[in-house]
């Protein structure tokens, strides 16, 4: 599965993109985006970030020079705070002006003190996030399970999900010392 700018040359309202995409974490490089971004400036494009975090470059840097341009995020996967539905955006002042506009009529979890507390933490908390499983293969022996897609476009991918902090713990040993670094 790949994300190619000529398939996006036909007139829309907007256009949304993830990126890295899930499950195959394929990934519009950030120089195909800005040619996106100038060849549909009057358009809002959307690049969906949710797995960011687990690897890539993030779009957030074109910002400002694209005001067409709304990059969001989520707290959920890369922070573990899934429960709580965390997420923002970033984007020039007018987009998130409109957002906030709208947001009302969309936004069915308004965020209490639990949530907020919690991505207040999260985010003091560097230490808690686990950049180490950026990479490497995961197996059964090291009793770390991962789900495997046997389908044609993501036979390839695996998909990890970690829960509590001993578990991501295991898993970043199990896949140092399979990656040779243990």
């Amino acid at each position: 599965m790949r994300i190619r700018v000529e398939d996006y040359r036909r007139e829309a309202g907007s256009i949304v993109i993830a990126k890295p995409n899930a499950p195959t974490g394929i990934a519009l490089p950030r120089a195909e985006i800005a040619r996106l971004l100038g060849e549909h400036p009057s358009i809002r494009v959307v690049i969906d970030e949710a797995y960011a975090d687990f690897g890539g470059e993030s779009a957030v840097p074109l910002i400002a020079d694209h005001p067409n341009l709304l990059v969001v995020q989520t707290m959920s996967k890369p922070r573990a705070l899934a429960g709580l539905r965390l997420g923002y955006a970033l984007g020039d002042a007018g987009l998130i002006e409109a957002q906030r506009r709208v947001k009302d009529s969309f936004n069915f979890y308004p965020l209490g003190r639990v949530a907020q507390t919690g991505a207040t933490a999260s985010v003091r908390e560097r230490r808690l996030f686990p950049r180490e499983l950026r990479q490497g293969r995961r197996q059964r022996e090291h009793a770390v399970l991962v789900r495997h897609f046997n389908k044609p476009r993501a036979v390839a991918y695996l998909r990890i999900t970690v829960g509590m902090e001993d578990d991501t713990k295991r898993l970043i040993a199990a896949a140092a010392e399979i990656l040779g670094r243990g």
